[in-house]
């Protein structure tokens, strides 16, 4: 399942800020431990999806995934929790 998460971090800090919430699926390992089966950021996030379509057997978007393996500019990303919420930050 994809979030379909705008790709502007603003306007994904402000969903966040907004408590925009959707219900996911999270795994329980004990009752202290969560986990998601599969978590991107960036680049993961970004080829994820065409690895769907090719275990699918679709193969148009192949290209694509190579042209932005070798040329994604990596960003750095800091999630912060607070009492409030979560906060994320670019880092430059």
């Amino acid at each position: 399942m994809s979030l379909n998460l705008p790709r502007d971090v603003d306007i994904i800090c402000d969903l966040i800020g907004a408590r925009h919430a959707r219900e996911i699926d999270v795994g329980i390992a004990d009752e202290h431990h969560h986990f998601f089966e599969a978590a991107g950021v960036g680049v993961d996030a970004e080829l994820f999806p065409i690895g769907e379509e090719v275990k699918s057997g679709r193969f148009g978007n192949v290209a694509r995934a190579i042209r932005l393996a070798i040329h994604y500019s990596q960003k750095s990303i800091e999630l912060e929790r607070r009492p409030s919420g979560f906060e994320f930050y670019l880092r430059p």
